[in-house]
C-alpha cells in the first residue's frame, strides 16, 4: 500500500499509552517470488504502563511487529491504535508517520552518535521534530534528571560505561516519548554480567517511571525477568500470551513448552483404559487434564520441568521411583543439571542440594504425576 495521506496531528501525551492492534498483516516478497508472512493476522492489546516482551526465535515476526508500531514498516492490512488514536488503518488509508507518533525507540546497538556529546545525542530527535528552544530545554532537563546523567552531558559515548550508555539511549528515547518506548533487543551485544546489571536497571526505571514498554528479545531469561506479560511469537502468529509464570507453568502447547525454559517432552497418547481416558507415556499412565477431557484418542506430548524431578528417591519411599543412569553433569553454581537416561529416555533434571553424582552413576528418580503436563503438539493459531 502506497501514497497513504498522513494524519497531521501528534498523539496527546498521558501517563503511559495503551495499544490496540487488530487483524495486522505484513507480508514480504522474496526474490524467487515466494511470499513470507512476517505478521499473519495478529490482534493484541497492551495496557498503559505495561511491560510487554515479544519473545520468539529469528524470523518469528517480533521485530516486524515492533517496526509496524513505530511506523517504520507499513502493514498490508489491519489497524493500530495508540492511546485511542488511530495511527494506521488499511481500510481507510490512515497513516501517522513515525515522527508524529510520540514513540521512543531504543535500538540494539544504542545507536548513539559517536561524534556528538551526550547533550547533542539527546537533543537530536527534538531538533529533527522542530521543537522550539524552550520546550527542548525543558524536555532535556527532565530526562537528564530522570536518568541521573546530568553530569555526563559534555562527554562522548566512547567515554561512558555500558550502563551509562544505556541510560543515555533510554533518555533519548524518552525525549521523544516518556510514555511509550519500544526496545529492539537492546542488551544482546553485552556480556552476561553486564547484561544482568543493565536488565535490573531497566526494570527499576520502568517501575519508577511507569512508561509503557514493548521489548523484543529471543532471550527467554531476559523475557522472564522483565515482562509483566510475554507474547510468544512464531511464524507470524501469537502462540501464547500471559504472565511469565503462566507461560512457564502452563504452556499452551509443546512448541511453547520447548521454547520457554528447559523442558522434557515425551511422546504420549490419549487412550481408553476400561472406558476411562488416560495419557499413556513411556513411564506409565498420566491422568488426563481437564482441558483435554473431551479430546478424541490420539497423539499428545507430556512435559516435565527439570526442577520437578527428585533425585535419590528410593522405591521404598516412593513406589513410582524410576531407575536411571547419569549421562551428563553440568555444575551451574547454585544448582547442578543432570541428564539421566530412564528407560531409553534422556531426562534433564535439576538438583539444588549438595549431591555429587558422576557420569555412569545409577540413581533412582521420581516425579509427582501432578507435575506432568499433557499438551497438544501444537494448538490452533490465534490472537491475544
Amino acid at each position: 500500500m502506497t501514497g497513504l495521506p498522513p494524519l497531521l496531528m501528534d498523539i496527546p501525551m498521558q501517563n503511559g499509552y495503551d495499544i490496540e492492534i487488530s487483524g495486522l498483516r505484513k507480508h514480504y516478497q522474496r526474490r524467487d517470488g515466494t511470499s513470507v508472512r512476517a505478521i499473519d493476522d495478529i490482534s493484541l492489546t497492551i495496557a498503559k504502563g505495561e511491560f510487554v516482551v515479544l519473545l520468539g526465535s529469528s524470523g518469528c515476526g517480533k521485530t516486524t511487529l515492533l517496526r509496524c508500531l513505530a511506523g517504520l514498516e507499513t502493514p498490508d492490512a489491519g489497524t493500530i491504535r495508540i492511546n485511542g488514536q488511530t495511527v494506521f488503518d488499511a481500510a481507510s488509508q490512515q497513516l501517522v508517520p513515525p515522527n508524529r507518533r510520540r514513540i521512543g525507540m531504543m535500538f540494539q546497538s544504542y545507536a548513539l552518535w559517536p561524534h556528538m556529546t551526550i547533550h547533542e545525542n539527546i537533543r537530536f530527535p527534538l531538533k529533527m521534530q522542530g521543537v522550539d528552544k524552550a520546550t527542548e530545554a525543558e524536555k532535556i532537563r527532565r530526562v537528564l534528571d530522570m536518568m541521573h546523567i546530568g553530569d555526563l552531558v559534555q562527554q562522548y559515548p566512547n567515554q561512558l560505561s555500558g550502563g551509562q550508555q544505556q541510560r543515555v539511549a533510554l533518555a533519548r528515547a524518552m525525549v521523544c516519548s516518556d510514555n511509550l518506548i519500544l526496545f529492539d533487543e537492546p542488551l544482546s551485544n553485552v556480556d552476561a554480567k553486564v547484561r544482568d546489571h543493565l536488565r535490573t536497571e531497566l526494570s527499576v526505571m520502568h517501575k519508577r517511571l511507569g512508561f509503557t514498554a514493548i521489548y523484543v528479545t529471543h532471550d527467554q531469561e531476559e523475557a522472564m525477568a522483565l515482562a509483566d506479560r510475554i507474547i510468544v511469537l512464531g511464524g507470524g502468529h501469537i502462540w501464547q500470551a500471559g504472565a511469565p509464570h503462566e507461560v512457564y507453568a502452563r504452556p499452551r502447547d509443546a512448541r511453547v513448552a520447548a521454547f520457554i525454559g528447559a523442558a522434557n517432552l515425551l511422546p504420549a497418547r490419549l487412550v481408553l483404559r476400561d472406558g476411562t481416558p488416560v495419557v499413556d507415556t513411556p513411564f506409565g499412565d498420566v491422568a488426563v487434564p481437564a482441558a483435554l477431557a473431551d479430546r478424541a484418542e490420539g497423539e499428545l506430548v507430556v512435559m516435565s520441568r527439570p526442577e520437578s524431578w527428585r533425585i535419590g528417591v528410593t522405591p521404598e519411599a516412593n513406589p513410582q521411583a524410576l531407575r536411571g543412569t547419569v549421562q551428563l553433569v553440568t555444575h551451574l553454581g547454585p544448582h547442578t543439571d543432570y541428564i539421566i537416561d530412564i528407560r531409553g529416555q534422556e531426562m534433564r533434571m535439576r538438583d539444588y542440594g549438595h549431591r555429587r553424582l558422576a557420569i555412569g552413576d545409577e540413581v533412582w528418580c521420581a516425579i509427582d504425576p501432578a507435575d506432568l503436563l499433557a499438551l497438544e503438539p501444537r494448538a490452533a493459531e490465534g490472537g491475544a
